[in-house]
């Protein structure tokens, strides 16, 4: 997930991102269609980007953080000081099934048919939970803060890891993740 602080008059804004087992990824946004309005038409946004090094543990390496904060920083047209991300590791299947929220909100989208954009209800941070919950990467028991800003500051206590102001921080609270990097053997996060 992904926090643009500076955004929606500092309240912030949330994205998605899903990294591929082979690297490659794609951005995910929910807004209004007429940027700025609190309540109106909804529509999603997706753009490719530039392929993710992960390293041996499954986790983008801080060299690919750095640039995928330079890129997604571009596509909102923010400050890269403005942006922090929290990294969740998923099964092959829970990345599969963000790809398939995203593919599928982006399709609803296309068509006129998602849910009108709400600043209080249906906003930027329900949209990146949904992927959350849809990846298995937190269960939907969980009460958490329609607002950006604080979202990530919740999210911080759940994320493998966090990225921000140019530096990752490990949660040490989290068990180990095991992962698969471009379909080699599994490796554990500490």
């Amino acid at each position: 997930m992904v926090d643009f602080t500076g955004m929606a008059h500092g309240f912030g804004h949330e994205g998605i991102v899903v990294v591929r087992p082979d690297g490659s990824a794609e951005y995910a946004r929910f807004g209004p269609v007429r940027a700025g309005e609190a309540f109106g038409r909804g529509q999603v946004l997706t753009f490719n980007l530039a392929p993710v090094v992960l390293g041996p543990d499954g986790v983008p390496t801080p060299e690919s953080f750095k640039q995928l904060v330079a890129e997604l920083a571009d596509k909102e047209g923010v400050q890269p000081g403005t942006v922090r991300m929290n990294y969740f590791a998923t099964t092959d299947a829970g990345t599969a099934a963000l790809q398939n929220y995203i593919d599928g909100t982006k399709l609803e989208s296309d068509l006129g048919k998602l849910p009108r954009y709400n600043v209080f209800t249906c906003n930027c941070a329900n949209y990146a939970v949904g992927g959350l919950f849809a990846s298995g990467a937190a269960g939907n028991d969980r009460v958490l803060s329609p607002e950006p800003n604080t979202l990530y500051d919740q999210l911080m206590i759940m994320a493998l890891e966090s990225w921000a102001n140019g530096a990752t921080t490990l949660n040490p609270t989290l068990p180990k993740a095991c992962v698969s990097v471009n379909n080699g053997p599994k490796t554990c996060t500490p």
